[in-house]
């Protein structure tokens, strides 16, 4: 396995600027805190910052199996860097109330009708929505003006420049850390988005591992990360009949290591299981 040590990565880009949005749910640094930033040229127009979401720098990033890890699947190989230019992602997963705003507008389906989803909930607003297909999902960020992340964006926005298993590090998880079904964790449900921020990324980007899985946009392929090694914003394969999923979910035990960063999962644009969510990205 070629897959180096663990050491920070590089950057190939440097940040223009990190700003700290309004999220969609307030909290700690995100309530209501709406900015601009500035380009860096003197006469530039202000940066649009798309509300609840976070800057991420563009830079190298170590897609799929690290070194040390014991628990890669196949389709995690093998690991490399990467290059992904600056992108904003959202802050948290798309909470019911949003979704729900979209399916009002006419933009997206509705969810299935069943006591699993959460939109079929009245106490759940701030909760991720669930039960959504990779075409509700597309649609969703299409309707905010947003997009869905590719694979490479998604474990940037997780890792950041460090070789961590998890997005809050290498400590195994737990019910403090993400929204898993285990002993003690509230039982095999979701919880508000941003619930447990000690498990957020190096970017602070929230509910990365746990609560439900999101979509990227990427066609999946098992063999894809060996075609595109050493590529530059990787769009995934031309063409295929499922989508890439990343994150685990609030059904898999804490001691499961679905959690992973690198964990690679894929499904058909129609699946819309009690698992999938989804999380919105646009470029800089």
């Amino acid at each position: 396995m070629i897959c180096p040590a663990r050491l920070s990565a590089p950057l190939t880009s440097s940040i223009v600027s990190i700003v700290l949005c309004g999220a969609c749910t307030p909290g700690e640094d995100e309530a209501g805190d709406a900015a601009e930033a500035e380009t860096g040229a003197e006469d530039s127009e202000p940066l649009f910052i798309p509300p609840g979401t976070r800057q991420i720098p563009g830079g190298e990033v170590w897609r799929g199996c690290l070194a040390d890890d014991g628990d890669c699947d196949g389709n995690e190989e093998p690991g490399g860097w990467v290059t992904v230019s600056p992108f904003f992602i959202d802050i948290h997963e798309a909470t019911v109330e949003s979704y729900e705003d979209c399916v009002d507008d006419g933009a997206c389906g509705e969810t299935p009708d069943e006591p699993d989803c959460n939109a079929t909930r009245n106490d759940r607003d701030d909760h991720p929505i669930n039960c959504v297909s990779w075409d509700n999902a597309a649609a969703y960020c299409a309707w905010r003006g947003l997009r869905l992340p590719t694979e490479a964006e998604w474990e940037r926005a997780a890792r950041g420049d460090e070789l961590r298993l998890y997005p809050w590090g290498d400590d195994p998880p737990s019910c403090e850390l993400a929204v898993v079904d285990g002993e003690g964790c509230g039982g095999s449900s979701t919880q508000p988005v941003g619930s447990l921020r000690e498990g957020d990324s190096p970017f602070r980007v929230a509910d990365m591992a746990g609560n439900v899985s999101e979509w990227v946009s990427d066609y999946y392929d098992a063999d894809y990360y060996a075609a595109s090694a050493g590529a530059e914003d990787p769009q995934g394969p031309a063409s295929g009949s499922e989508h890439g999923v990343k994150g685990s979910a609030f059904t898999v035990p804490a001691n499961f290591p679905a959690q992973r960063i690198s964990k690679r999962n894929f499904a058909s644009p129609d699946s819309d299981l009690r698992i999938y969510g989804v999380r919105c990205a646009r470029d800089f």
